[in-house]
């Protein structure tokens, strides 16, 4: 089983509901936070490769960067998990500088062909740019696949708005 099984999760819809904001509209956190994302998954990738139990420092496409620090695997035959420190140093990607850091755990297990991923993301960003203001974020997401579908559900806070999703989609 590989790591990035653990991160292509993350490239699935966000929705969210108004309860507040951070700094940022509802619009707005919905794209600073797609762009955060977008680092981790391309970041994450190439950290669960080049690094382990050590430290990794993404080039963000647009200048910057992001450490993906502590990085601590652990697998068996039957599970994987990690726990990441990803520090986003003026990372700038699109339209969009990223500055702050945020924790970054999982774990992935397969069962009978079911493979079940939990994910957990935490933390505050400042973004600058297209988009200005702060972002905290508290996200934990679960996944499963049976290799003719995926189903996923995450809930949490992001800049200040409920977020949550239950789909399956076929793959």
């Amino acid at each position: 089983m590989k790591l990035t099984h653990l991160i292509a999760p993350l490239a699935l819809g966000l929705a969210l509901s108004a309860c507040g904001s951070d700094d940022l509209t509802e619009e707005e956190s919905q794209q600073a936070f797609g762009a955060a994302l977008s680092v981790v998954t391309l970041g994450g990738a190439q950290a669960s490769i080049s690094a382990e139990n050590g430290t990794f420092t993404y080039s963000c496409p647009g200048g910057g960067t992001v450490s993906f620090g502590g990085i601590d695997t652990e697998s068996n035959n039957e599970s994987e998990s990690f726990e990441w420190t990803l520090t986003y140093n003026a990372c700038v990607t699109g339209d969009l500088t990223i500055s702050g850091s945020i924790t970054y755990s999982g774990e992935s297990s397969e069962s009978g062909g079911v493979v079940m991923t939990s994910l957990d993301m935490e933390g505050e960003l400042e973004f600058s740019g297209e988009v200005e203001g702060s972002c905290e974020l508290d996200v934990e997401w679960s996944t499963s696949s049976n290799g003719s579908n995926v189903s996923i559900e995450y809930e949490g806070n992001i800049c200040g708005y409920d977020a949550s999703i239950a789909q399956t989609v076929g793959i």
